[in-house]
């Protein structure tokens, strides 16, 4: 059971709207979460009789299931206009038939009508053949370095737009890297020649695949995008690529950063990421600057995700969709990250606030890489003076010194208690392993045993650097005076 409503944009302490079918079916969900993107054979999703588009929405992940019951909850006063009321009735039969899998219409007015729709489920249930779901693999291949080759930067851009670019039209294939522009496909392993940064991860991304996503959206139909000859609705506007092990990808704007789901019957929205603050990325900085989103790290054993911002990091493992049980029914869940934590660097020398709970202190984010384990969650560079926000309460928080200003970086469990420290300046990193810069050489790091092997001599002075999904790899960017270079490592 789901209420579509609980995936759209909500704060954390909200509480769920899913509660109210809970009671009303007399349900008592108990135990541990379980997380998976994909639904189950048979789902009863519960939308209002008039938001119909809440389906629409969800219509690629809800065409995965193999039966969906569609309960419309019914206002205690029903609509007046019955004229009206049957133009949507004949809406939703439209929808119904054209749906890629079963799909009935139930209603809810009373208790009675959940508890009959649930026994509708039921006996689906019975009768479907259970598809087995195998866990998709997720392992990782580390890539021989590349050559270097020049990045022209757009005028006005800066390593957060390189960052962002890098990510959404960086993928793996069997032959290699390749990075997506808007006029060409690029092999990184053998990439020489300038490349031009075109305006890539603004309204355009690329897929696991190598299909492109865009923008179509309008000013009466914003959040319009197209995958091929498909049309869907999903909310952002800049891409921040796609996992290479789980059908998930991430657009986004501001500071919310929203998920995609990749299914059988093509791409589409998944669900919000839940808000809070200020344990949770700034929102308007100075009084004009937005926080927008740059790109996204999924642990690999999804116990984790990293979402940077133009200010600030947000770490967290509330991934969607969390399922509890209740008897033979799973309900969905979206349970508060009481350790979820927001990082940032501040300098001394900021002009805007000393205040750290105020967000104008947030001056840019810090590097973070997730780690393998709940003992190595992540680590984090300390070449600035880093902070990060703690707190359970709405509104409220805390400030925690992580440390620096050092040419070091720090490693945390899951409980943000530091387990140890290790020279060098991190750059970047993927799949457990960080690019760490010391003594004048690269080294790539497990971030789970310490140990490090030596990638190479250290060229100009790093920008950025943008793992590569699927590898240990990161295509790092560096400055000569007003040039950049980038180079896959």
């Amino acid at each position: 059971m789901i209420d579509l409503r609980d995936l759209g944009s909500r704060y954390a302490w909200h509480e769920l709207k899913i509660a109210n079918l809970v009671q009303a079916a007399g349900l008592e969900p108990r135990g541990p979460v379980k997380q998976r993107f994909a639904p189950v054979e048979v789902v009863v999703a519960v939308v209002p009789f008039e938001e119909m588009e809440l389906v629409e929405r969800s219509r690629v992940w809800l065409q995965d299931a193999q039966c969906v019951l569609v309960l419309r909850c019914h206002d205690a006063e029903p609509l007046a206009d019955l004229e009206l009321r049957d133009y949507i009735e004949e809406l939703w039969r439209e929808l119904a038939s054209g749906f890629g899998v079963t799909l009935e219409l139930h209603d809810w007015r009373c208790d009675d009508d959940v508890r009959t729709t649930l026994r509708r489920a039921s006996e689906l249930a019975a009768r479907v053949d259970a598809c087995p779901r195998t866990a998709a693999a997720a392992g990782s291949v580390t890539l021989p370095s590349g050559p270097r080759f020049e990045w022209q930067a757009r005028q006005y851009a800066g390593p957060f737009d390189f960052a962002q670019s890098l990510a959404s039209g960086l993928r793996l294939t069997p032959g290699g890297a390749l990075l997506e522009t808007e006029t060409a496909t690029l092999a990184l392993a053998t990439q020489t020649a300038a490349v031009q940064q075109d305006r890539f991860g603004y309204g355009t991304g690329v897929l696991p695949d190598g299909r492109h996503i865009e923008s179509r959206g309008t000013r009466e139909q914003r959040h319009v995008w197209q995958l091929g000859e498909q049309l869907f609705t999903a909310y952002g506007n800049v891409v921040l690529g796609f996992d290479a092990n789980h059908p998930v990808g991430w657009t986004g704007h501001r500071m919310f950063p929203y998920w995609l789901y990749l299914g059988r019957t093509g791409l589409g929205y998944l669900s919000a990421t839940d808000h809070d603050y200020p344990c949770g990325p700034s929102k308007k900085l100075y009084g004009y600057a937005d926080n927008d989103p740059v790109r996204v790290e999924l642990a690999p054993d999804l116990s984790s995700i990293a979402f940077t911002f133009e200010h600030d990091v947000l770490l967290t493992n509330a991934l969607p969709i969390a399922w509890r049980s209740a008897g033979e029914i799973d309900v969905a869940d979206f349970p508060r990250d009481l350790e979820r934590t927001a990082l940032f660097v501040h300098d001394q020398e900021s002009p805007f606030t000393s205040d750290l709970l105020e967000e104008d202190a947030r001056d840019r984010p810090p590097v973070v890489v997730l780690g393998p384990s709940t003992a190595a969650r992540y680590a984090v560079d300390l070449s600035g003076s880093t902070y990060r926000i703690a707190g359970t309460t709405p509104n409220a928080g805390r400030v925690v010194n992580v440390g620096g200003p050092e040419p070091a970086f720090a490693v945390f469990d899951a409980r943000h208690q530091c387990t140890r420290k290790a020279p060098g300046r991190l750059l970047g990193g993927a799949a457990s392993h960080a690019l760490v810069l010391e003594g004048g050489s690269y080294f790539r790091e497990d971030l789970g045993s310490g140990e490090r092997t030596w990638v190479g001599a250290a060229q100009d002075t790093a920008v950025c650097a943008v793992p590569v999904p699927g590898t240990r790899n990161v295509v790092l960017v560096t400055q000569r005076d007003a040039r950049f270079f980038a180079q896959l490592v």
